[in-house]
C-alpha cells in the first residue's frame, strides 16, 4: 500500500526493523522511532536514523519534516493516548501531499467475539490479545478516531482470515480467496483481522 512516489518515510514504532527491511529493499530511505534499546540496534541496519523515545509523549524532537509517508504500524494500539502522537504527526510533519498509513489488529474478529460469548478474555504473548497492547479497535472505532483527530480517510479496509484448514480443507486457493473476499464485504469487522487505513489531513 506505500505509493511510487513515496520515497522518504517515517516508521512510527519501528520495532526491530522488519517494515524498515523491506521498505529500504524497494528504494526507500526510513527514520525510525522505537522505545527499545535493542531495537534501536536491529532497526538501524536498515533506517538512516533511529530514534529513542516514548511515543505516549508525541513525536521526539530532531524529526526532519520531508516525509512523504509517516507509517504506524500496529502502533497506535501500545499508546494509551494516541491523541497527542496523532497531533504531532498532523502539525509537524505532513507535507501537503504526504500520507498517512495506518495499521491495527481488529479486536472483533470472530475469534474475539467467539472467546467473549465463552467468557474468555484471556491476555497472549502476541496476536490482538498482546498483553502490551493498551487500546483495541473495531473497524468503526478506528477511524472515528482518526476522523476526530484531523485526518481524513482516503481508504481503508480489513485482511481477512479464516481458519480454512479446519472449514475448507484442502480447497484450491482461488476459491479460498473468492469466499474470504465475499465475506470480508459482508463484515469487515467481523472476519478482518488486521484494519488498513491510507488517510491524510482533513482539508
Amino acid at each position: 500500500m506505500v505509493p511510487p512516489n513515496s520515497k522518504t518515510i517515517l516508521d512510527v514504532g519501528c520495532g526491530a526493523g522488519s517494515n524498515a527491511k523491506l521498505l529500504q529493499a524497494s528504494g526507500k530511505t526510513v527514520v525510525g522511532i522505537t522505545l527499545s534499546d535493542e531495537e534501536v540496534k536491529l532497526a538501524s541496519k536498515y533506517c538512516r536514523n533511529v530514534f529513542k523515545h516514548n511515543l505516549e509523549n508525541g513525536l521526539p524532537d530532531g524529526l526532519d519534516t520531508d516525509y512523504d509517508l509517516i507509517l504506524c504500524s500496529h502502533v497506535l494500539e501500545h499508546i494509551a493516548y494516541p491523541e497527542k502522537l496523532l497531533s504531532d504527526i498532523k502539525e509537524k510533519l505532513l507535507k501537503p501531499d504526504a500520507i498517512v498509513l495506518v495499521a491495527l489488529p481488529n479486536f472483533m474478529n470472530y475469534r474475539n467475539r467467539i472467546k467473549m460469548l465463552l467468557g474468555n478474555f484471556d491476555y497472549e504473548e502476541a496476536g490482538t490479545m498482546d498483553y502490551t497492547h493498551l487500546r483495541w479497535y473495531t473497524f468503526k472505532s478506528a477511524k472515528k478516531m482518526l476522523e476526530q483527530n484531523g485526518f481524513e480517510i482516503i481508504n481503508s479496509f480489513a485482511e481477512k482470515v479464516l481458519p480454512w484448514k479446519t472449514v475448507l480443507g484442502n480447497f484450491p486457493i482461488p476459491f479460498q480467496n473468492l469466499i474470504s473476499s465475499i465475506l470480508i464485504r459482508i463484515s469487515k469487522g467481523l472476519f478482518g483481522s488486521q484494519l488498513i487505513y491510507i488517510a491524510r489531513p482533513q482539508r
